[in-house]
């Protein structure tokens, strides 16, 4: 009985429609467009200083601009230093740092639409203003935006990450 059950069930599944089981341009159950930092593992042993690079990799969707905005702790961290030579983006039309909250945040683009690879958008230097765990991780304001001109949203996944500040 539980195995026809389960045969029902999966044979059930494979008849839906595709627009149920499909979001965007990504299918729920493969790849998804993802933002991730990537830090240099150099600057964890450095007692002052923490450099990340901020990721972004389509995987398969079509995308041309993303809106970022990554939370941090102000009381463990301070962004001293954005760099965005080789970037992902070609144009900016707004970035801007809130170090009371302890938030960056990029609006930024390409004419190009791309698909695969991984992309660096910007590398943050942080200062390390004390020792212990901070988290780092992006609102629910971060989207990466599909090539169609619409403004369609094909961000499936975020990262939080949690660091422990050597000082």
């Amino acid at each position: 009985m539980k195995k026809l059950y389960f045969l029902l069930v999966i044979a059930g599944f494979l008849l839906l429609p595709n627009s149920i089981i499909r979001a965007g341009d990504d299918s729920v159950f493969g790849s998804t467009t993802a933002v991730f930092l990537y830090p240099e593992k150099s600057s964890f042993l450095d007692s002052e200083r923490l450099v990340i690079n901020l990721i972004i990799q389509p995987n398969g969707s079509l995308i041309n601009s993303t809106l970022i905005e990554l939370d941090y702790n102000p009381e463990m961290l301070m962004l001293t230093s954005v760099n965005r030579a080789n970037s992902f983006c070609d144009y900016s039309p707004l970035e801007w740092t809130d170090t009371v909250k302890g938030s960056y945040n990029l609006l930024c683009g390409t004419p190009k639409a791309t698909s695969t690879g991984a992309f660096l958008l910007a590398r943050l230097e942080f200062k390390k203003l004390k020792a212990g765990f901070t988290t780092l991780k992006f609102s629910d304001m971060t989207r990466v935006l599909s090539h169609d001109g619409l403004g369609t949203s094909v961000m499936l996944d975020r990262e939080i990450h949690s660091i422990y500040l050597y000082k």
